[in-house]
């Protein structure tokens, strides 16, 4: 008989959190759930932390599970040092554990580190021993997400580069994220000195790209209540609320917990109770000291009062002796409470809370209400969260010398508990909570997804994908249920600069509850998987559909001409077959798919078009055939007469978009009897959406009926789904290293082609100008290089500019190290530069190239052209000299710098494009 094989190794993963009570935590009921998967863990603690740990355990048995070993090192402070000092404490933690933390790694044979993402230098790791990091995040995927933006704002003077607050503006980076201003960001409050805010920006600049790049983030969150911020997350896996093993008690506290307050709950009258509890690191002087407990006794309520040891310096055990026996048989205080036993009470009426993630979690978890009084870090985004966005709690005011005073506690303690409508919502959001954490629950399926993969992978991030006709790479949504969830299906041009945009605008769609069928060509299909690979970027809410496009797979798939030619017989029929089985009402179709428009006559759907360029250009096609009136072009798209045809902006005849975009007399024929076929669809169109903003085009839109302008659009920030290259993330990296407003930024999309002569002289022009550069050579960018010139040339510029095939463009743009953008000046990269405030040089390939060129130099003036010779040819001189115009001009600046104010409010909350996009949202719905 063969002898049975061998039992499988238990997966061995080691947790690390950083040595604070609020991060401990959430990362031992991590901790918890993973043993309860199989797993093995070694948590690791400070040696000081550890202690504390041990002693609040007390006589407690089975507080430990059989597969958490509890593990420390030293964190690199005198015994007498200040712990609550985070930024001093955080300062020394590498040198004084990184050491000890690899030691153990090798030893134990570990493959796996979940380490708090205030601990990501141990990412260094990856390189070094070979493991694997997933990041835990113990705040908000909103804190991450502003995290991730902390170098924009500084670049837009919200912030100066020490962390001080130069314009103290309300920041909401989508519509369903928290509004929070600029001098209540985490990365503001959690330090009062300039020192310790310097130290605190300097470590986000320093570890925001491991962030960018981690293979995981985990976050105690879920779905349903941060959408928005989710996805503007990479590769973020949702698990929460995170709970407290209900067979045995958590160790991880600091303090020993005090279970007596449970049974003197059990003697409260339902929802009675006012329950206050401020987490482990506020503190708080005498005077509210005094102010909170004479409020508490002046609400008439019964309370249960958390007092640690070191909430206040200045209440002696008299004091809280002398105010126990006040309250006596009305309140209780206690040092530490068992907090999600007390949340889960039926005598709790609502929660008085510092609002640290892990109380806003259990509150939401429990369905309390809050009374918000945050203390600082990312407590003030989550008392956002709770009074802007999910509505379940109310704001404690300080007066004019900065006091909540007893009045306020006392009033608002009767406001919230006579308010039906937050009590409501309250229990809604508890009800979604406990549907995320259940079987079959969004985070429940999140956290099965941690799944060991021997020495391969923990996470599995992605769904197999289907290798059927078309294809669905779709995460499964859990946010609302199929029937009453809104649908729509967006059909790109196959090109790159179609897709993008659409694929921003169906982001944003997702974030407002809409299920997208995104359908691309077959071939682009396979070119956006493969750029994905890793990057786990699709939300839930979006599907990835693909049809053939009617081509051979020999063919060049990059043909527009030829694709345009092709496109209607290869997909009408099964976008029909598509349109018939969802019962799709609404397609977004790109106005280059404008034959698309006979759907909604065959099929009634409603269809909205989509804009890839500028209003300008559109309100040029709907013109075309005034043009021909007047002599200007003739019927097969030849110029009769070379002038300059005074639209918005003005453009030479010869740059018009359907002339340059033909190569051949016959191209041209093509392109101009599309127009004049599609243009007569243009009526079945129920609205155009322009990735524009009133401010910038108010002349071209007034030409344009039904035009909705809701750009700039934006990329997520956990990377758009769209790109047909893997970006190349190393270059933010670089970036960092360089002085602020000094690189030249070279981009010319994914269409623009050089010949060999053309690439040499653009290679010379950076390589002898004096600034740094980063240069965007795409794999068929020119076809006459040879490796060994690139690597020639990379050597020759070493150490002054980077050369990558692929960029993260609008992170890019947005670095505080960008000087200037040398475009191709396609319509994205316009919006683009715009909305980041990048002063232009202009070189234009074809299409509406020339037009947007026109735009930034002749009427917004935030930019200036590149010239060519007799030859055709733009040389190294012209680059070096007209770079050097540029970075001088301060007017230039200037300009891009107010067009880019105009451009962030049209977006913002109130803005022209923003009240234009919830006006989208509400003509979707209408299903």
């Amino acid at each position: 008989m063969a002898a049975p094989p061998p039992p499988r190794p238990q997966p061995h993963v080691m947790v690390l959190p950083f040595p604070a009570q609020g991060h401990v935590m959430p990362l031992m009921e991590l901790s918890h759930r993973l043993v309860g998967l199989g797993f093995e863990v070694e948590f690791v603690h400070t040696d000081f932390n550890r202690d504390r740990v041990i002693n609040a355990m007390a006589n407690e048995t089975g507080a430990i599970p059989d597969g958490i070993h509890m593990v420390s090192f030293p964190d690199g402070m005198d015994p007498a040092g200040d712990r609550a000092n985070i930024a001093k404490l955080g300062d020394g933690l590498p040198a004084a554990m990184l050491g000890g933390i690899e030691e153990m790694i090798r030893s134990e044979g570990i493959r796996w580190v979940i380490a708090d993402v205030s601990m990501a230098w141990v990412t260094e790791l990856a390189a070094t021993v070979g493991v694997h990091v997933a990041l835990f995040s113990t705040y908000s995927a909103a804190v991450v997400a502003h995290r991730l933006q902390v170098p924009k704002l500084i670049q837009d003077g919200v912030l100066d580069e020490i962390g001080n607050v130069r314009r103290n503006e309300m920041i909401q980076l989508r519509p369903t994220m928290p509004p929070v201003l600029a001098v209540e960001l985490p990365w503001v409050t959690l330090s009062g000195t300039p020192d310790g805010r310097r130290m605190v920006i300097q470590n986000v600049f320093k570890t925001n790209p491991t962030i960018s790049s981690a293979e995981v983030i985990i976050c105690n969150t879920f779905q349903d209540i941060e959408p928005g911020a989710l996805a503007l997350v990479p590769n973020v896996l949702p698990v929460g609320p995170l709970e407290a093993p209900a067979t045995s008690r958590l160790a991880g506290h600091f303090w020993l917990e005090d279970t007596t307050c449970l049974a003197w709950l059990d003697e409260q009258d339902a929802c009675s109770v006012v329950y206050v509890a401020f987490g482990s690191f506020t503190v708080f002087d005498m005077a509210r000291v005094q102010e909170l407990a004479d409020g508490l006794v002046l609400s008439g309520r019964p309370f249960l009062w958390v007092i640690r040891q070191n909430f206040t310096n200045g209440a002696g055990e008299g004091w809280l002796e002398e105010f126990r026996h006040r309250v006596s048989g009305k309140g209780m205080i206690v040092g530490w409470a068992p907090q999600q036993s007390v949340l889960s009470h039926p005598s709790i009426a609502c929660f008085v809370s510092h609002c640290g993630w892990n109380s806003t979690m259990e509150g939401l978890r429990h369905g309390v209400p809050f009374l918000c009084w945050p203390y600082f870090a990312d407590q003030y985004c989550n008392q956002s969260y709770i009074c802007n966005v999910w509505g379940t709690g109310v704001k404690l005011q300080a007066d004019e010398r900065g006091v909540v005073t007893k009045e306020e506690i006392k009033n608002k303690v009767e406001q919230l508990v006579d308010d039906k409508e937050i009590k409501a919502r309250a229990a809604k959001w508890k009800h979604a909570a406990c549907t995320s954490i259940a079987e079959g629950g969004s985070s429940h399926e999140n956290l099965l997804n941690l799944e060991y993969h021997g020495e391969s992978k923990l996470p599995r991030l992605f769904n197999e994908v289907d290798a059927t006709s078309y294809i669905d790479n779709s995460k499964k949504t859990t946010s609302m249920a199929a029937a009453t969830q809104p649908h729509v299906m967006v059909l790109p041009f196959p090109a790159q600069g179609h897709v993008i945009p659409l694929m921003e605008l169906s982001h944003r769609l997702a974030d407002q509850g809409f299920k997208i069928d995104f359908v691309n060509t077959e071939f682009n299909h396979d070119r956006v998987l493969k750029a994905l690979a890793e990057k786990g970027a699709i939300p839930g809410g979006i599907r990835m559909l693909s049809i053939p496009d009617g081509l051979d797979p020999a063919d060049d798939h990059t043909d527009i001409g030829k694709l345009v030619q092709v496109l209607p017989a290869a997909m009408l029929s099964p976008l029909e077959k598509m349109i018939r089985s969802e019962k799709i009402k609404w397609v977004i179709v790109d106005v280059s798919m404008s034959w698309a428009l006979e759907l909604a006559t065959t099929m009634g759907v409603h269809i909205a078009l989509f804009s890839t360029y500028s209003a300008a250009i559109f309100a040029l096609r709907m013109n075309l055939p005034k043009l021909i009136e007047d002599g200007i072009l003739d019927e097969t798209g030849n110029v009769k007469k070379h002038e300059m045809v005074q639209l918005m902006p003005p453009i030479d005849a010869a740059e018009i978009p359907w002339v340059s975009l033909g190569s051949t007399q016959e191209r041209r024929r093509y392109n101009i009897q599309n127009v004049f076929k599609t243009n007569r669809l243009m009526a079945l169109a129920e609205m155009i959406i322009c990735n524009t903003f009133r401010e910038i085009e108010s002349e071209a839109l007034e030409l344009l009926s039904n035009a909705l302008p809701v750009g700039p659009l934006l990329a997520p920030a956990s990377g758009p789904t769209g790109h047909f290259l893997p970006e190349d993330m190393t270059c933010l990296t670089w970036l960092d290293t360089q002085a602020p407003g000094s690189v030249i930024y070279v981009a010319f999309g994914s269409s623009t082609i050089f010949d060999v002569a053309q690439f040499h002289e653009l290679a010379n022009g950076l390589a002898v100008s004096d600034q740094p550069f980063l240069w965007v050579v795409r794999p068929n960018f020119t076809n006459g290089i040879q490796e060994d010139w690139f690597n020639e040339y990379k050597d020759r510029i070493k150490g002054k500019g980077l050369v990558i095939s692929w960029a993260p463009q609008q992170r890019v743009l947005s670095h505080p190290a960008i000087a200037c953008f040398m475009s191709h000046c396609g319509w994205n990269s316009t919006m683009e530069g715009v909305l980041h405030g990048v002063p232009f040089l202009c070189w234009p390939y074809f299409s509406d190239q020339f037009c947007n060129q026109s735009y930034i130099c002749n009427v917004w003036k935030t930019g200036i052209k590149l010239c060519r010779d007799k030859q055709g040819v733009v040389t190294q001189e012209e680059i070096k000299n007209k770079a050097v115009q540029l970075l001088e001009d301060k007017e230039i600046k200037e300009r891009a710098v107010t067009l880019k104010t105009t451009a962030r409010a049209s977006i913002q909350e109130g803005g022209s494009s923003h009240q234009n996009f919830l006006e989208l949202v509400n003509l979707l719905r209408e299903q």
